[in-house]
């Protein structure tokens, strides 16, 4: 198909793509093995961004460059929490379509390797925001990082139990007699005890099989575990790509709130650049929204960053995210919002089931500052 490249958005999208050229091969290797690690994403020292005025201030340096399309831009360097995919599409939709250009950004996504590393990056200045789990941004800060969490995405806790062809799991009691598959260390391992107290049950009586992430759908598929922990968004399309039906349990059903993936940003930046994270939030907000509202396109955008990316997934796991955008406590406020009474649930999980002592109070994790007002920002509401 031909492309006008007078056009600007495909003049951008064109240029992207020379950009980000580079990466494409590690992330083809990396994308083969589910939920898996790649190499050391770090920014290096070379790549970063260099300002004598944001180090002296404390802040994660930026570059200003010329645009040869208008004014001024300042880069800054974004981690997501892992590769790139339907659910956290939001941001390179926002650089695709010029959202962030538009608010005097240039903004390098970067794939991550999981929410702990990309919130320890934000916390070391290596990138300037990242985008990681509420659980594991509020366990990053126990620990004494000096980040925020400043607005969120996945407002409703993305865990549940996933399940193949004639299994279903319509109520709690349905989990007993099952080999559940549930990956160490990960926030499903660490809120499953708060799962199976919330569904009334002896954690004694449900079965679980520690399982690597990498061979956990596999696994799923082969039989060899009956249900599977973790995010339904990833892993429900991988089943059904496979030819299978799935059927989704969620850990909501029993009662364990999380705020889970959203922006994250160092304290310094808050307090040096405050405008910059204002336009940051505002123009992945509409990323999000603008993705949400044509996701064919924003397939299309995936698919110039991770070209092996098969469309119907991206779709599939992009439908499946936007169950998690609105939960009840945040009905009618503008993407990004998020509610204390979910902080403080969750923080309680995590000082509970987390191995945290002495949780952060819910305004050192979190802030709605710089949440964008007006309908605009309003997500589809349930």
């Amino acid at each position: 198909m031909s492309r006008d490249l007078g056009d600007p958005y495909q003049r951008r999208r064109s240029q992207m793509l020379v950009l980000k050229r580079s990466r494409i091969l590690a992330l083809a290797i990396c994308a083969s093995v589910a939920l898996g690690g790649c190499g050391n994403n770090t920014p290096s020292s070379e790549s970063a961004p260099t300002s004598a005025a944001g180090a002296s201030a404390g802040v994660p340096s930026t570059n200003v460059q010329t645009s040869n399309e208008g004014p001024e831009l300042i880069d800054v360097e974004m981690r997501l929490d892992w590769l790139f995919h339907g659910p956290n599409i939001g941001f390179i939709v926002a650089e695709a379509k010029g959202f962030y250009q538009d608010q005097g950004l240039r903004v390098n996504v970067e794939s991550g390797q999981g929410s702990g590393t990309t919130a320890q990056l934000v916390a070391n200045k290596s990138a300037m925001f990242g985008f990681a789990d509420g659980y594991a941004v509020s366990q990053t800060i126990a620990q004494g990082a000096d980040i925020k969490y400043v607005a969120g995405i996945y407002r409703s806790n993305p865990n549940g139990i996933t399940t193949v062809g004639e299994t279903m799991i319509t109520e709690p009691m349905d989990l007993l007699g099952l080999q559940i598959g549930l990956p160490p260390g990960s926030s499903q391992a660490q809120q499953w005890s708060a799962f199976i107290e919330g569904c009334e049950l002896d954690e004694a009586e449900v079965e679980t099989v520690s399982i690597d992430p990498g061979a956990a759908v596999p696994a799923l598929l082969e039989g060899r575990i009956e249900a599977l922990a973790g995010y339904v968004q990833g892993y429900a399309p991988a089943v059904e790509n496979a030819g299978k039906q799935s059927h989704s349990f969620w850990f909501t059903d029993c009662g364990v709130t999380a705020v889970s993936n959203g922006i994250i940003v160092h304290n310094d930046t808050i307090e040096g650049d405050p405008d910059l994270v204002d336009r940051f939030v505002a123009a992945s907000i509409r990323g999000f929204l603008y993705a949400r509202e044509n996701p064919d396109e924003a397939a299309e955008i995936l698919l110039e960053y991770s070209p092996e990316f098969q469309t119907e997934v991206a779709l599939r796991e992009m439908e499946i995210s936007w169950d998690t955008w609105v939960p009840p406590s945040t009905s009618g406020q503008p993407l990004g919002w998020t509610a204390e009474e979910d902080w403080i649930a969750m923080l309680e999980i995590l000082a509970t089931s987390g191995g945290v002592e002495n949780p952060p109070a819910p305004d050192d994790v979190f802030t709605n500052e710089f949440i964008p007002e007006g309908d605009e920002f309003v997500p589809p509401q349930p």
